[in-house]
């Protein structure tokens, strides 16, 4: 139907058909995007339900220690991902002993900024699986990271990428490091060869101090804590234990 509205010099018409049709296809481009909104909040509440639950099972029968939240360890180190954006967060700490010797992980979080976007503001939160064992004496800052973590590494310690005689292990690795001797003397055959292993696909680690951590994305139920645990002492053994001394 089409209304016509008349004037002594002008005249325009109105197509109510039209009018509905595009308020509809709106409509419904709203109600589908609300609940899409609806429907990834639900699913990822549920999942990180799940998760914390299988981590408190799992906690709980392998007698380790926990805590829901811990502030302080926002501030665990310097480097990434600590130190970045505004809000941060550190749950589900975890602490005990694989084998005798002690670990921490927990999960870590911070929210990139906040931003102006369609009037509003937004916030995007970035989550970190921490884990971290401490190493005999202190040592230079490195970080070796997987590829896709590049950008990040080198802008944290320079645009060098440390090599070493092994091509496996450049293709796999950057280097970052504040001393290129030192980055060279902790990187020893034995060090190289435990880095090889799978379980460090898609991490970074760090020495920093007197710890010895590795990150990735995300948050875990810790059902590969043990190995991971184990594969950080691997490293931490293989470093020559001279360098404690330097």
């Amino acid at each position: 139907m089409i209304f016509s509205i008349a004037g002594s010099q002008t005249e325009s018409t109105f197509d109510l058909g039209s009018f509905f049709l595009t308020f509809s296809v709106a409509a419904l481009f709203a109600v589908l995007a609300v609940g899409l909104i609806g429907g990834f909040w639900f699913f990822g509440t549920r999942r990180t339900r799940n998760r914390h639950d299988a981590l408190v099972k799992n906690v709980a029968a392998k007698g380790y220690s926990y805590l829901p939240e811990y502030p302080a360890r926002t501030a665990l180190l310097d480097s990434a991902p600590f130190g970045l954006g505004e809000t941060r967060w550190a749950r589900d700490v975890v602490w005990g002993n694989v084998d005798g010797r002690p670990f921490e992980t927990f999960a870590y979080s911070y929210e990139l900024g906040r931003n102006e976007k369609g009037g509003g503001e937004y916030a995007v939160p970035l989550p970190f699986q921490i884990t971290w064992i401490p190493l005999p004496a202190p040592l230079p800052l490195i970080r070796l990271s997987a590829q896709h973590w590049l950008v990040e590494s080198r802008s944290v310690l320079g645009d060098k990428d440390l090599d070493v005689e092994s091509h496996e292990f450049n293709e796999r690795w950057t280097v970052s490091c504040a001393d290129d001797r030192l980055g060279h003397a902790i990187l020893s055959p034995r060090v190289i060869e435990q880095l090889l292993a799978p379980v460090w696909s898609g991490r970074i680690v760090v020495i920093e101090q007197q710890m010895l951590m590795t990150y990735s994305t995300g948050h875990t139920d810790l059902s590969e804590l043990e190995e991971l645990v184990s594969a950080l002492y691997g490293v931490a053994d293989s470093i020559p234990a001279y360098l404690g001394d330097s």
